[in-house]
Formats: structure tokens, C-alpha cells, sequence
């Protein structure tokens, strides 16, 4: 189920991508029962702080990549399951300010939990853009939730989590 979901949400996107000079809009005024957990507005990404130009956690799109999330989100919540976006539209200053991390070989804070499996150095190589389709507002980092699955709890950067590959108990803070 969970591939098909990320198949029509990937067609969607790609067929809408050529209309990529539209307004972006906010994600919640055309869907707000899409859920949100926007991490670069924050400092529970890979960086460990906010990005420059999250000003606010919330997610804008281009318009007709938004609609298409409201359909997909429409056949998911019919099955009891939800969108949840992570990342939506991504400043060019963000972008920058990302390659910069990866460049910084001390890091401030430890958030190897975000790449358990893959050295620091190497996430230029596939992971990492210096150009990114966000900057366009035609990319979207999601999952598929329960629709009953409560919020998770708010970051707590005291705390230690668990590697984001690690099943959902092993992942919540200790």
C-alpha cells in the first residue's frame, strides 16, 4: 500500500512540476488535515538548528503540487492513513546554508542519528544539492502516517534519540 501511495504521490508531483511558475501557497489553506513537522524551521534536523528563511514552520508549495497532495491525502484518509509532510518549499538560503554543514568538519552538535549509516563527508553525493527542486516549491519530503496516530512530542534537544532507522520505539527520546 505504502508503495503505491509513494508512486501516485511521485507521479502527481512529476506531472505537475512543469507548472512550477505558479504562486506558492500555504499547504494548510488547501488541505489542513495534512499533517505538518516542518524540521528546518527547528532544530530537529540533521544540522541541529533552524535553517535561514524557515521564518515559520509551515509548508508552501506550488499550487498545483498542493492539489495534488489534497488528492492523494483524500484516497489515503478513505484507507485510515495521512500525509505528513516534512519539508516543503526550501529558501536558497537554507540550501547554502546546508552544503555549508556538510563542508564544517566540526560540528557544533551530535546528530548522527540523522545519518546513521553514512559518514558525514559523502552527503554532497546524492543526498545534498547545491540545487534543490524545494527552492522551486515542486518537491515535497513526506511519509504516511496513521490518521489516529497522536502528535509526536515536541523536540526536546536535552534529550537523546535514537538513529532514524531504528523502529519508532527505539527512535523516541531517552
Amino acid at each position: 500500500m505504502r508503495r503505491a501511495v509513494i508512486a501516485v504521490v511521485m507521479t502527481a508531483l512529476t506531472a505537475t512540476a512543469a507548472q512550477a511558475q505558479t504562486p506558492l501557497v500555504y499547504l494548510r489553506d488547501i488541505d489542513a488535515s495534512i499533517r505538518q513537522d516542518m524540521r528546518y524551521a527547528g532544530p530537529d534536523n540533521f544540522t541541529g538548528k533552524p535553517l535561514p528563511g524557515y521564518d515559520a514552520a509551515e509548508c508552501m508549495l506550488r499550487r498545483p503540487v498542493a492539489l495534488a497532495l489534497k488528492r492523494v491525502q483524500a484516497d489515503l484518509s478513505a484507507a485510515g492513513l495521512s500525509l505528513k509532510v516534512y519539508d516543503c518549499y526550501r529558501p536558497m538560503r537554507a540550501v547554502a546554508a546546508m552544503v555549508k554543514w556538510v563542508r564544517d568538519p566540526k560540528p557544533a552538535i551530535d546528530t548522527t542519528r540523522f545519518y546513521p549509516a553514512i559518514d558525514k563527508t559523502t552527503l554532497l553525493s546524492g543526498y545534498i544539492s547545491n540545487r534543490s527542486a524545494h527552492s522551486r516549491g515542486v518537491a515535497v519530503d513526506l511519509t504516511v502516517v496513521p490518521l489516529s496516530a497522536p502528535p509526536l512530542a515536541a523536540y526536546d534537544p536535552s534529550k537523546r534519540y535514537g538513529a532514524c532507522t531504528a523502529p519508532a520505539a527505539g527512535r523516541a527520546p531517552r
